[in-house]
């Protein structure tokens, strides 16, 4: 075996808004390296497909959990699911969010408690519930998907902005706080990737050309780009890397005046 694998074979993982996009290929990448993984959506139908498909591909690699991630029990239930089923459960990407594009004078109060329940609350109880089982082995990955939000304003976005921010803060703080039991925790930041939310604003192609002025790369990017950076932020070749953000985004955060689209 290379001294560069990954050792991800046989661990065990939970993805949250793993149905579809950034979170469907995190799940993908992760069943290739051999890690078993319990796929947390609200969707059903997106959801028991991908299991479907990939336990077909090779048995019982993954469990469909339908879940709910702003109801705490739903969650708890989530963690339990996975480390019953497997035993351990060593591996966390909290990838689940929604948007809400309000400005400020139309922020509705039941909308924002939604989207912090659903990004940052979610993504807090999620590494709660999971800590004792990584503890127990003293081993533990937990990657948290942000946005370029977090670092970059843009108007109607102060709500999401508020939950991405808030959790790479949290990132930071965890990985101090859980380091003695070795469990790592990082941050990947995605940004200008092909996703269906993005068919939202126009075809792939649309919206690509719309980007171009304000990406250093001049492309969108792909899922599969933010996967390859989560499973390696997962393995032991990165087992002394925490607390750090990695920033999957065309360069766009480089730039000290990106151009915005017009």
């Amino acid at each position: 075996m290379s001294k560069y694998s990954s050792n991800l074979a046989g661990r065990v993982a939970i993805v949250t808004g793993g149905a579809q996009g950034i979170g469907a290929a995190c799940v993908e990448a992760l069943v290739a390296e051999g890690v078993y993984v319990g796929i947390v959506d609200i969707n059903p139908d997106t959801l028991d497909s991908l299991a479907a498909r990939l336990n077909q591909q090779k048995r019982d690699c993954v469990i469909a959990i339908h879940a709910d991630v702003s109801n705490p029990s739903d969650i708890e239930s989530a963690v339990e699911a996975v480390a019953q089923k497997w035993s351990r459960l060593d591996i966390l990407v909290n990838n689940a969010a929604i948007f809400g594009g309000w400005k400020l004078k139309d922020i509705p109060l039941d909308g924002w408690h939604k989207v912090i329940d659903v990004n940052l609350t979610s993504t807090m109880l999620f590494s709660k519930f999971a800590y004792p089982h990584m503890a127990k082995n003293r081993v533990g990955s937990i990657i948290n998907i942000t946005s370029i939000a977090s670092e970059m304003g843009d108007a109607g976005s102060a709500v999401y902005a508020s939950t991405k921010g808030a959790i790479q803060s949290l990132t930071r703080t965890l990985a101090v706080e859980l380091a003695p039991d070795n469990i790592r925790v990082n941050a990947v930041m995605p940004h200008a990737i092909k996703t269906p939310l993005m068919l939202n604003l126009g075809s792939y192609e649309e919206v690509e050309e719309m980007w171009k002025p304000r990406l250093p790369l001049s492309r969108l990017g792909r899922p599969e780009c933010v996967a390859a950076v989560v499973a390696l932020l997962a393995g032991d070749n990165a087992d002394f890397v925490t607390g750090a953000t990695y920033a999957v985004n065309g360069g766009i955060t480089s730039q000290l005046n990106p151009t915005a689209p017009k």
